[in-house]
């Protein structure tokens, strides 16, 4: 397996970890991580073995590791304390942040939303992708599709479990809409650091 070590001292660990956090807070996470790929082998390229201190880390990208730690294998495969610890003030003691048995009660309570017949009523879908449409500037202006989308993302989620959307399209710099987005960007930073 691959390995990118910090060299003897901490200061590479926490040039890493600074690094990841500026990426996080300036959009750009995504590079930050590809980057990390160019220190993988031609035999092994979506997989990166990262030790800081005595932590091993393992960064892959690989689609046969993420379909085991997601379906197959997914009980083996916990977010630990440090998340738990990080996420838990912002998303409580929920299907987010938490594992095992706390995790199965979390995973009870909203499994009522995701009945087969509530997943196939596609109408929720369809009408926050043609709000979301209708957001777009004429042709041949630019848009932010990222932005986009997680406002879209954000309506149909709320208007999806909750019954009512938090108007995140109509009104992108609504105080709920903000504030949601920086408590993220915020807890991505925490979780790096």
């Amino acid at each position: 397996m691959p390995k990118l070590t910090t060299g003897c001292c901490a200061y590479t660990a926490i040039y890493w970890f600074l690094e990841a956090a500026y990426m996080q807070a300036n959009n750009r996470l995504l590079d930050y991580f590809n980057s990390i790929y160019r220190y993988a082998t031609p035999t092994a390229p979506n997989i990166v073995e990262m030790t800081f201190a005595s932590r091993r880390i393992l960064l892959t990208r690989e689609p046969e590791h993420v379909k085991t730690v997601l379906t197959s294998k997914f009980a083996d495969f916990g977010k630990g304390d440090m998340f738990h610890d990080a996420w838990s003030p912002f998303l409580g003691d929920s299907i987010f942040t938490t594992d095992g048995d706390r995790w199965h009660k979390s995973r009870a309570l909203i499994r009522p939303m995701f009945t087969r017949d509530r997943v196939r009523d596609l109408h929720i879908f369809d009408r926050w992708a043609g709000a979301m449409l209708r957001e777009m500037p004429p042709a041949g202006e630019t848009v932010d599709m990222c932005d986009l989308f997680y406002r879209m993302t954000l309506d149909v989620t709320t208007d999806f479990l909750l019954g009512q959307s938090v108007g995140a399209l109509e009104n992108p710099r609504s105080d709920f809409s903000r504030a949601f987005m920086e408590v993220q960007r915020m807890q991505m930073i925490l979780t790096i650091l």
